[in-house]
């Protein structure tokens, strides 16, 4: 679940990154 939760995090992140 660890895991899961960077992976959403970074997911996250790179979205409003590239949206930005």
């Amino acid at each position: 679940m660890f895991f899961n939760f960077g992976f959403w995090l970074y997911v996250l992140v790179f979205n409003c990154l590239g949206n930005d």
